[in-house]
Order: structure tokens, then C-alpha cells, then sequence
């Protein structure tokens, strides 16, 4: 558990690493220091309630304890030539530390500042998690220490229009030259 611990650690550094690097890589006048993303549901870094969480049975065959609905989250502050958004959840901790992918939607639209609970695609297309389409609830092994679920939202300057179906490697790289904004969220969740 201890190793698993530093492991997480560990992604959850190179998870902002590559977002520092990934917006230092901006011109300035392109960046926005005030774009940011928050939930209704829960405080930044703070313990996710429990409808969060999927509702299959974990490995252990334990339940994940949740109704599988995916948070409600809103942003705001992305750079002016912002034309779509892109939104991941992942779970730097999960799989031995390897990462698990929870949600993965994008094609939001310019105007579109949020994506309501339970509505994960809402204006958008979705993507391929580690398990499903759209979204897929939280499920941290029984008795481990919380795990973080990070949530990324990307702006981008340009309407990709991209097909379904995408993982998180896939959307990342079709993005990549088009990223002119990102801002992150984080929760934790245990059982």
C-alpha cells in the first residue's frame, strides 16, 4: 500500500508536470490564467460523494458502492479564440498506478461553460474510457487509501469535430497542436 501510495504520488506529479509544460509550451498572450474549472458537487481536492462511483462490482467483488453519474463541472476564463472543449477524468492512482480512465468527452462547443451531473456527453461526443463509453464511475480498491481523480478541461482553437469513440491517448494526440488552455480539478474518493 505504501508503494501504491508513492506511486500515485508520483503520477499525480507528472499529471501536472505535463500540464505546466503544456501550458508554459503557450505563447503568452495565448494563455489565460484565469480559466478554471470547478464543481457544485464537491471542493477542489476534496472527498467525492458517493454517487460518483460506479455501480459494478469491483475485482474484490464488492460493490463500487455508486450510481455510475458523472459530476457536474463548469468552467470559465479560457482564452479568447477558444472554438471547442475537451474534458478526461483520470485516475493517476488506479491500476497499480498505471492510470485508469473515467471519462473522456469532447466537441463541446465555444459556448458551452458547463456539463451538467449525470449528463456526461451533453453537447458533446464521447469518448472511450478504460471500460465504457462517455463515463465510468470511480472504484478505487476496498481499504486503499483515496485515490485522486483528476478532471482536465482543454480549450482548444478549433471545432475538430472529431468521431466517436476516441480514447484519452487518441483525443490527446488529435488535440495536441490545437490545446491553448487547459485547467484541472481534483477529487478523492475511498471505500
Amino acid at each position: 500500500m505504501r508503494n501504491e501510495a508513492a506511486m500515485g504520488a508520483l503520477h499525480r506529479r507528472l499529471a501536472l508536470v505535463a500540464s505546466i509544460v503544456l501550458t508554459s509550451a503557450l505563447p503568452l498572450a495565448a494563455r489565460a490564467d484565469t480559466f478554471t474549472v470547478t464543481s457544485t458537487a464537491f471542493a477542489d481536492d476534496g472527498l467525492m460523494p458517493s454517487r460518483f462511483a460506479n455501480t459494478r462490482l469491483a475485482p474484490d467483488g464488492r460493490p463500487c458502492g455508486g450510481q455510475n453519474v458523472s459530476p457536474p463541472i463548469a468552467w470559465s476564463g479560457a482564452p479568447a479564440a477558444t472554438k471547442s472543449y475537451a474534458v478526461t477524468l483520470i485516475d493517476p492512482d488506479g491500476h497499480k498506478g498505471l492510470g485508469v480512465v473515467h471519462w473522456v468527452a469532447y466537441n463541446f462547443p465555444a459556448g458551452q461553460m458547463s456539463v451538467p451531473e449525470g449528463r456526461p456527453t451533453a453537447g458533446g461526443t464521447p469518448g472511450k474510457t478504460s471500460e465504457a463509453s462517455g463515463y465510468s464511475g470511480v472504484c478505487p480498491p476496498l481499504g486503499a487509501a483515496p485515490h485522486h481523480y483528476l478532471i482536465q478541461v482543454y480549450a482548444l482553437d478549433a471545432a475538430l469535430d472529431l468521431a466517436p469513440g476516441l480514447d484519452r491517448d487518441a483525443l490527446l494526440k488529435a488535440i495536441e497542436p490545437h490545446v491553448i488552455g487547459v485547467t484541472s480539478y481534483a477529487g478523492r474518493y475511498g471505500r
